[in-house]
């Protein structure tokens, strides 16, 4: 991907390692320059953060993410920014806002967001400059490189074929439970279950403490 690119745009990258013996911070250090513009440890790590909050920490692990990995991907988001800067290219405040609102929704409650978001060490301006970054791309791409390719049917059953590993995610499904220590209660309960009340009403009402809920993968519960 990054070679595709570099052809594309013409552009090149310098690597530097450090610049601790200027006297800066672990944050300030200096992880790449890409023509004059500088990459910093701070940025990197915001821009790992963002990724793993786009995938999930499940993908992550799975496809064997890293650092370095993050980098080059940076590096690339990089490249193609500075070439869609200077060709005029921009994204829509209001699009921006609107994929902001989807990923705030797919979080139950605002709380468990601001947690998520706390927990990458993210703010809300940060996530929307990355989000505004990530659509500068994405229309970059559109343009001038997806309408150039042409990839047919059978390139895509092929690559699939050769790489079914990458695509495979254990089986999943997401629980939630009631319980209670009285069996003659829990017989109850499912009863009214089965009538169709609400489950999170009858949870509500009933449960005597939390137990395991979310996405468990196959095999991590007692049969």
């Amino acid at each position: 991907m990054m070679k595709i690119y570099g052809t594309l745009l013409s552009l090149c990258f310098i690597f530097l390692t450090s610049l601790s013996a200027f006297g800066f911070g672990e944050a300030d250090r200096v992880v790449a320059i890409v023509n004059h513009e500088v990459i910093t440890k701070a940025e990197l790590d915001t821009h790992s953060n963002f990724l793993r909050m786009q995938i999930g920490e499940e993908a992550w692990k799975q496809f064997r993410m890293s650092e370095a990995k993050a980098l080059e991907a940076l590096i690339e988001d990089q490249l193609i920014l500075q070439e869609a800067r200077r060709k005029g290219i921009d994204v829509d405040e209001r699009s921006v806002a609107s994929r902001f609102e989807r990923i705030r929704k797919g979080f139950k409650t605002d709380e468990e967001f601001s947690a998520m978001l706390s927990q990458q060490g993210l703010s809300i301006d940060t996530l929307m400059k990355r989000i505004k970054e990530q659509m500068l791309v994405e229309e970059f791409i559109s343009r001038e490189i997806r309408s150039r390719i042409f990839i047919g049917p059978k390139e895509v059953t092929d690559f699939y074929e050769d790489h079914k590993e990458e695509f495979s995610l254990p089986e999943r499904v997401e629980i939630e439970n009631i319980l209670v220590t009285d069996k003659s209660l829990a017989e109850d309960i499912y009863a009214k279950l089965k009538l169709g009340l609400d489950f999170s009403a009858v949870k509500e009402n009933y449960s005597e403490k939390e137990g395991i809920s979310g996405v468990v993968k196959k095999g991590e519960l007692r049969k």
